[in-house]
């Protein structure tokens, strides 16, 4: 699964840096003796959740992360190229206070505003190979680093980990 579910892995550790905390897989054969449908819930310690679902074997094109923030939520979909959110402001944890209605405050959560994210729409695999000629070039330095790509890779091998069994 580390060819379809790398690019997830490093966008999840852009959009929170925290460390992985615990991770749940599961992944099945389907057409091949390799993984073809897995299933993934990561969380960090932050308490950032994201559930990732890769497949090589699908009836439609699509592909989605969703993640979880305490005080957010982002749903990225790769075919559309679109990443649509939602964060909750103000609120008071004690109430909504004396002559203030739930409706109008939000009530005691808050209320709930949309926060989609800008996305630089594009061919990926064009982008990705642009910017590797431009670092070549000794242009400015990719979006994803060597160290983004190392820490999105250790996650991914322990996903695989969890799908095969060896991890804890």
């Amino acid at each position: 699964m580390l060819d379809l579910m790398i690019h997830d892995l490093q966008i999840l550790h852009a959009l929170d840096p925290s460390p992985v905390r615990e991770v749940r897989a599961v992944g099945i054969d389907v057409l091949s003796d390799r993984v073809d449908i897995a299933d993934v819930r990561i969380e960090l310690e932050s308490g950032c959740v994201a559930n990732l679902t890769a497949s090589r074997v699908s009836a439609e094109r699509v592909r989605q992360l969703r993640v979880f923030f305490e005080d957010r939520y982002h749903s990225l979909d790769y075919q559309e190229q679109t990443v649509r959110g939602f964060r909750r402001v103000g609120g008071d944890s004690a109430g909504t206070g004396a002559g203030v209605s739930p409706a109008s405050a939000g009530g005691p959560a808050g209320r709930i505003v949309p926060a989609d994210l800008e996305v630089e729409r594009g061919e990926p695999l064009r982008l990705e190979l642009e910017a590797f000629l431009n670092r070549c070039a000794g242009r400015p330095v990719p979006l994803v680093d060597g160290e983004a790509g190392r820490r999105a890779l250790e996650t991914a091998l322990r996903v695989n980990a969890t799908i095969s069994g060896r991890e804890e």
